[in-house]
């Protein structure tokens, strides 16, 4: 099965959004796509870390800074903003909510993995519709079949 965004991810500006923890123990899914993709990666949303880059935080990653504020990473013209890290509970903080509403009115398209849907956030969703920003919840994502030639969608 291969997952695909409904909306060009590749090849793209990309925000991790890891607000207090760009570690690979919080931040899994941000550290996975600054392994694999740095020259995509053009900030790291992580206050306590700002200063830094990914390279300087990781090891690997490349030049990116780590950013303190949604503002300071918006100035770097992102296209695509990468909910990085899973909140115990899967549930949306205040601070997260707050960056990707932010990132929303900015126009940034948003992916995440999160089990607390963007989708079931009117609010989140009255952003996007007003901004022609998009979003992809990945745990609900249409699932490719390509070997097959068949596509399904995920119920939940």
């Amino acid at each position: 099965m291969i997952i695909e965004a409904p909306f060009p991810v590749r090849d793209r500006r990309l925000l991790l959004l890891a607000e207090d923890g760009f570690t690979p123990a919080e931040a899994k899914t941000a550290v996975c796509v600054a392994m694999y993709r740095p020259r995509e990666v053009v900030a790291v949303l992580d206050a306590s870390r700002a200063g830094r880059t990914v390279e300087a935080e990781l090891g690997f990653g490349g030049p990116a800074p780590i950013v303190a504020t949604i503002d300071d990473a918006l100035r770097l013209r992102p296209e695509v903003a990468v909910v990085g890290t899973a909140p115990t509970g899967g549930g949306l903080g205040d601070r997260q909510r707050a960056s990707i509403a932010r990132c929303l009115e900015a126009g940034v398209d948003v992916v995440s993995g999160m089990h607390a849907f963007i989708a079931d956030d009117p609010g989140l969703c009255r952003i996007a519709a007003s901004s022609g920003a998009r979003f992809w919840d990945a745990p609900r994502a249409r699932v490719s079949c390509r070997r097959w030639g068949a596509t399904a969608a995920l119920a939940r």
